[in-house]
């Protein structure tokens, strides 16, 4: 199966990373970027194909992942003949692209709309995608934990986990900061970050975690009631909300 890759943006490097990572070999995947040094780089360091010519990789693969913003689309449809999707799969990560507009610039292709972390680069990405072939949804699993949904369920996904890795990233740096300002140097912010959040997710109920370290009118309580004063837990579903919003 031979993938092409439009786009070799930040997203577009996490998964061509992935799919080396995945076993895939650098001589199944070619890659487009409008960048030559970009192109470049990436024959250098990963030893696929990459070309400044869409169309050329639209032609060659079996599966194409479109990972570019949504306005490129009618610029690289310019450039990719009608032709060369015949038959074929078109993985869009573009967010805010529908499926009948896929549809209309990529005719005769098989649509598929995922929504990826970019933890997909190590094979701990969070894939949620509408219907795919047999050959696209193992192409998922390689890369992380993949699920099947609607197209909205793929957006929603988009918010509460592609840009909720910022988020969480976001909050793990501010606790980082605040272990700074208390005087400890950096490793120890981290090693006791790190210990902190592994230790909660692990055992999975929050709640009782809060109520059990928070006793009543002991420092715990008093941090967790100042976080819900200046409304920490409204902030989080505000953020997820507005992406989504974003991306609807």
């Amino acid at each position: 199966m031979k993938i092409g890759i439009i786009g070799l943006g930040h997203l577009g490097r996490s998964l061509l990373q992935g799919l080396l990572c995945s076993g895939i070999a650098p001589d199944e995947i070619t890659a487009y970027n409008r960048t030559a040094s970009v192109c470049d780089a990436v024959c250098e360091k990963f030893g696929i194909d990459a070309t400044g010519d869409p169309g050329y990789v639209a032609e060659t693969s079996d599966v194409i992942f479109f990972v570019t913003k949504g306005a490129a689309l009618e610029e690289l449809s310019e450039s990719i003949p009608s032709k060369a999707y015949a038959g074929k799969t078109v993985v869009s990560f573009m967010a805010g692209v529908r499926p009948e507009k896929l549809e209309s610039a990529c005719p005769g292709a098989e649509i598929v709309v995922a929504m990826p972390t970019v933890s997909i680069a190590d094979c701990t990405g969070i894939i949620a995608h509408t219907k795919a072939p047999e050959n696209v949804s193992q192409l998922f699993k390689r890369l992380g934990y993949s699920f099947e949904t609607t197209y909205d369920g793929a957006v929603r996904s988009a918010a509460y986990a592609a840009s909720g890795l910022g988020f969480a990233a976001y909050l793990l740096s501010a606790y980082m900061k605040a272990g700074r300002d208390l005087g400890f140097r950096e490793d120890e912010c981290a090693k006791i970050t790190d210990i902190l959040f592994t230790t909660a997710l692990r055992r999975g109920d929050f709640d009782t975690i809060v109520a059990e370290v928070a006793t009543k009118g002991g420092a715990t309580e008093r941090g967790v009631m100042r976080m819900d004063n200046v409304g920490v837990p409204g902030a989080v579903s505000d953020a997820v909300r507005l992406a989504y919003e974003k991306m609807a």
